[in-house]
């Protein structure tokens, strides 16, 4: 019955999905040893997601204000937290993505940001999809069966991040006067 409602989840799922983009060319540049060359590229879609996933969160908190009268955003709820965080960690990714385009230092912080912001997603995704936050979760949708493997692919993905930037951190941030060597 709220406009905000109608259109908060699909611009809040597109913002989440997003952030997938920035995630795989973070991998895919440590898989080919290229550790600069992907920030140029993965930049506007960060920065896409960035705006999305902020609008998709503002309209939640338009819709809860008109909607449930609780004076704004749901603060305690952890299903917006969750959905708050990987912005936040997008919002710091950016900055860092700066930064690496003119010196080297920020190319690991740009690496831990934007891979821990897609992990982030999945994270939220799993808590309101799960079932686990059922009882204390306005945004919970009850045990969809699916919490096995919500459990699973985070997992996956985690692993899959600290174990690419764990392998690759000592070169990450060489010069690339050395990288050229």
């Amino acid at each position: 019955e709220n406009i905000w409602m109608t259109i908060h989840p699909p611009v809040l799922f597109i913002g989440y999905a997003l952030t997938l983009v920035p995630f795989s060319y973070a991998i895919a540049s440590l898989m080919r040893h290229e550790y600069h060359s992907w920030i140029n590229r993965a930049f506007p879609w960060a920065l896409i997601a960035l705006f999305t996933l902020g609008a998709g969160i503002l309209l939640g908190g338009a819709w809860a204000y008109v909607s449930l009268t609780f004076g704004g955003f749901w603060a305690w709820d952890p299903v917006e937290n969750s959905s708050l965080v990987p912005w936040m960690t997008l919002v710091a990714g950016l900055h860092f993505m700066i930064i690496s385009r003119r010196q080297n230092f920020a190319a690991l912080a740009t690496y831990i940001l934007m891979t821990l912001t897609y992990v982030l997603v999945l994270y939220a995704s799993f808590l309101t999809r799960s079932g686990v936050l059922a009882e204390t979760s306005a945004h919970s949708f009850g045990d969809s069966g699916m919490s096995g493997q919500l459990l699973i692919f985070l997992i996956t993905f985690f692993v899959i991040m600290v174990v690419m930037i764990a392998m690759h951190a000592r070169r990450i941030n060489t010069s690339r006067a050395d990288m050229l060597l």
